[in-house]
């Protein structure tokens, strides 16, 4: 049977199992002559290995496979390591082929990955859909036997080289960009319109509410959207400072640039420019650095959604980064000369999709080169080829429209129930069932669904044609989208958040939001949050695109016998309830000193107290006018 039958067969065959089993062993199939070898993942379910027989010797020679790699794993890959689960995966010994490709790669994640650090480690560890939750010196120790450890109450705490154990999350500490659209956050709140260049969702945002119009009066608030423009990228400074005095004009009122007390005697100007640096870009710089040739129009998706404590958000979630790799193994008995590869490349430092990188690699002319000095390969070795670098949608947020997608008749029933309400105002409500504001039927804009691109590519490619083996020319396959993926995540906190100083590991530990849903002034309260784990130093710290003014912090400590003493925070503004208030804006954190010794808190139960309260940047407080509606 010619190849080309043999693939069709097992395309049709493998999708007829994966309808029929849900996980099936992987397949050897073994066919003859100038074949293609590959790995493939057919309909998710059933893997097929395709070995290639030299027809005259009749003896396995080699296998590709190709693989995504991404997150921690990508970071090791660059730095000669293997994770845990790809060293399953690929066993052996591997060389990796230095080119265009990796080293752009590499130059990305020098600028923007993000060191893991800590004593646990979460999220997609290896293979996709491969949790792991648990010590990150457990998984140290398995990856590289040449970590050292302190040890600690909790367990043990790895010194881990910043170089090696990085990951890219979309920049900085967060994994979406605020995207200070001011002017349609105005326009929402302040006038009958929505916002021009936004696409409207019905039905709710990400299953929360059913949809439908109650009473043909009220109904949540629709999901916007529009796509990153590189106008935002430009101008993001400009827009950010702007929503940031915003807030600090409505929460802490200025005039004439009367200095304004957050802890010290600083103008809205010099708030402002301290809050302009250090990581507080980092997201949007990466973004900055992949679209310096251009951003496509459908890059990355700007969704207006309703928070879950404030009006609408906008954020833009930025694309995992992936590299793809061809693995060539030797699968024969006895060792395997390598001579030239042939291969088409480009060097374009540009955005594009799967289908613009193919053309442009169609049309470049193929070249012969040598990507295996040392030329002999040992059976069960293994030669790394990086071939692509991906943007794929990020895994965690995948479409924004998921939950509405085929769902059309859904949304024509919203808007038929919106349009049956005649010239009776319909009121929009937030998660709280909290009207933001009302607007009557011919208020409203059809529904429109983003055409989300699954995957994006960047920079550098290559395609590698033809190979020589004992001196004779193989072609190769070119890769299967449905291929793993190797991913790395950790997990991120909410806000106002307060942090312990483990002295043990030398660690700030999260113990997790204070004054969670005091998100005005007139809601500002007292909230009280233990502390288990305290050891002396408590700091806070504004991790979420919000500000948050905290006005008297004290400590708490219960004896065993049930008396208390309270502690007051030495910092100046936060040492009692007298409108000498702190501002924290995003990225901005207080170590706060209470003047203790060890034998204060040593056998006492710690407690932080604090009065305050926090602003979203995207409450319709900031931008409702007075006039009446």
């Amino acid at each position: 049977m010619p190849i080309g039958q043999v693939l069709r067969f097992l395309a049709v065959a493998g999708a007829a199992l994966a309808a029929a089993i849900p996980a099936v062993r992987a397949q050897d199939i073994v066919t003859t002559g100038n074949c293609s070898p590959v790995i493939t993942n057919i309909s998710g379910a059933v893997n097929v290995n395709v070995t290639c027989i030299d027809a005259d010797s009749n003896k396995p020679k080699f296998r590709v496979t190709y693989y995504r790699v991404g997150g921690l794993a990508l970071s090791f890959l660059l730095d000669g390591l293997l994770t845990p689960e790809w060293a399953e995966r690929l066993g052996g010994q591997q060389a990796i082929v230095r080119n265009a490709v990796s080293e752009e790669a590499r130059t990305f994640l020098d600028q923007f990955a993000t060191p893991i650090e800590g004593s646990s480690l979460f999220g997609d560890i290896g293979l996709k859909d491969g949790e792991y939750y648990g010590s990150l010196a457990d998984y140290a120790k398995s990856v590289d036997p040449a970590v050292k450890f302190r040890d600690g109450n909790e367990g043990q705490f790895p010194d881990l080289d910043p170089k090696r154990w990085r990951a890219y999350y979309g920049g900085g500490r967060v994994d979406q960009i605020f995207v200070p659209d001011i002017e349609a956050a105005r326009i929402l709140f302040e006038t009958p319109g929505w916002p021009e260049n936004y696409g409207m969702l019905y039905g709710g945002t990400d299953g929360e509410y059913p949809p439908t119009v109650e009473d043909g009066k009220m109904m949540p608030a629709p999901l916007l959207w529009r796509w990153l423009t590189q106008a935002d990228l430009d101008g993001f400074e400009d827009g950010y400072e702007r929503y940031v005095r915003a807030v600090l004009e409505k929460i802490v009122p200025t005039a004439g640039g009367t200095p304004i007390d957050v802890g010290g005697n600083e103008t809205v100007d010099e708030i402002l420019a301290s809050r302009m640096s250090g990581d507080l870009y980092d997201g949007i710089d990466s973004i900055r650095y992949l679209a310096r040739e251009g951003l496509p129009d459908n890059f990355m998706l700007v969704r207006g959604w309703i928070g879950q404590h404030y009006g609408w958000a906008f954020t833009s979630t930025p694309r995992d980064f992936q590299l793809l790799i061809a693995v060539f193994e030797n699968v024969s008995d006895g060792p395997i000369e390598l001579g030239d590869f042939t291969l088409r490349q480009i060097d374009a430092m540009t955005l594009r999709q799967n289908a613009e990188t193919d053309a442009e690699l169609a049309t470049s002319l193929p070249e012969r080169k040598r990507v295996y000095p040392p030329g002999v390969l040992k059976p069960k070795e293994k030669v790394v080829v990086p071939v692509r670098i991906e943007l794929p949608q990020a895994e965690v947020y995948n479409d924004p429209a998921r939950d509405l997608r085929g769902s059309a008749r859904a949304g024509r029933r919203v808007l038929s129930q919106i349009r049956l309400a005649g010239d009776a105002p319909i009121s929009i409500r937030d998660y709280n069932e909290v009207e933001l504001f009302r607007k009557v039927a011919s208020g409203f804009p059809n529904q429109s669904s983003p055409n989300i691109v699954e995957r994006f590519e960047y920079g550098p490619a290559w395609r590698i044609e033809n190979v020589e083996v004992d001196g004779a020319s193989y072609s190769f396959r070119q890769h299967d989208p449905n291929n793993f993926v190797l991913l790395a995540g950790v997990e991120v906190g909410s806000c106002p958040h307060v942090f312990v100083y483990r002295n043990d590991g030398g660690i700030w530990q999260s113990e997790g939001h204070i004054l969670y849903g005091a998100i005005s002034p007139s809601r500002a309260r007292e909230d009280e949050k233990p502390l288990p784990d305290f050891e002396g130093r408590v700091k806070i710290a504004e991790i979420e695109h919000e500000v948050s003014v905290i006005d008297r912090v004290r400590l708490k400590l219960e004896a065993p016998d049930g008396s208390v003493t309270w502690h007051a925070a030495r910092n100046l503004a936060l040492k009692a309830s007298d409108g000498h208030e702190l501002v924290l804006a995003h990225g901005d954190e207080l170590e706060i000193d209470f003047g203790l010794v060890p034998d204060d808190w040593k056998g006492r139960k710690a407690s932080l107290v604090a009065d305050g309260y926090y602003v979203p940047f995207t409450t319709p407080r900031l931008f409702a006018s007075d006039a009446p509606r």
